[in-house]
């Protein structure tokens, strides 16, 4: 409730979205508006053509491993795993077929909420959740993710650790960036 009982509501805006083909290991979002109060990626119907690389996201271009630190709670179908480490673009929730988005004839989600993208003065973190249902097997998990550069951040990019073909976002992939509240 905002001030004398009026009501206050953020708005959800897309700001940009990619609808995979098989071309490309990485999604690039340039020109972020600095306009919101935070930014919501979603990847749905997540699909690769073989599951063994991580996902990652960078902030404003930058692959040094030193500025990111993440940690990750997560369920496979038979234990519970926790890890911590440090690095871009290679966010390893487990080992294998464990990681999202799968391989072909999964059903995958992955979605990352990054707060206080447009503050200059200090690192950006996001919260990150995903899962993916596999050969009736369930991996699910919520990772934390800090970036350390004080920055506003003006592009984001979704990625797969390894580049080749069999890492590519596949159809029927999307990946959408959305604004939400405004600052």
């Amino acid at each position: 409730m905002g001030a004398a009982g009026a009501s206050t509501t953020a708005t959800m805006e897309v700001i940009s979205r990619y609808v995979a083909d098989g071309t490309a290991a990485s999604v690039t979002f340039t020109s972020v508006p600095q306009t919101y109060r935070s930014l919501r990626i979603v990847l749905e119907n997540g699909v690769r053509a073989s599951a063994a690389a991580a996902l990652g996201l960078n902030y404003n271009s930058d692959a040094t491993a030193g500025n990111y630190d993440w940690i990750s709670m997560y369920n496979g179908s038979t234990d519970t795993s926790y890890y911590s480490s440090y690095g871009h673009g290679d966010f390893t929730p487990g080992g294998g077929s464990d990681e999202v988005p799968l391989g072909s004839g999964t059903q995958t989600y992955w979605m990352a909420d990054v707060e206080g993208y447009s503050n200059a003065s200090v690192g950006t973190q996001a919260q990150i959740r995903y899962g993916a249902r596999q050969n009736n097997s369930y991996n699910h998990g919520y990772m934390g993710l800090q970036y350390s550069v004080a920055s506003a951040v003006t592009t984001l990019e979704v990625l797969s650790s390894s580049t080749t073909a069999n890492y590519y976002f596949a159809v029927p992939t999307v990946i959408t960036l959305f604004g939400i509240g405004s600052v």
